[in-house]
């Protein structure tokens, strides 16, 4: 992308018509971007690996942590989905 952006630089390339519309810059926000994307992809994976867990980030990986939390609420969205086709039955054997 770089280097095709360098080329049209060189070349001052434009898209022909009624109006001689410059392309070059276009392709150098386009190399841009996707340098700037590297960056920030770069940037979020560091802080990833060199961040210090915390414990709101843990609770997904202790699977009994997180089923006796579901426990406590007594509603998982699993028994919420039954409840409702349930409801939905129901309706439907009324009318």
């Amino acid at each position: 992308s770089v280097l095709r952006a360098l080329e049209a630089t060189a070349v001052r390339e434009v898209k022909p018509g009624l109006l001689r519309f410059p392309v070059w810059p276009a392709r150098w926000a386009i190399a841009i971007g996707f340098a700037v994307l590297a960056c920030e992809y770069s940037a979020r994976v560091w802080e990833e690996w060199h961040s210090t867990p915390t414990a709101a980030s843990l609770i997904p990986s202790m699977p009994s942590e997180l089923q006796r939390m579901v426990g406590q609420q007594g509603v998982g969205p699993q028994s919420r989905i039954i409840d409702t086709l349930d409801r939905l039955n129901e309706n439907e054997r009324e009318s």
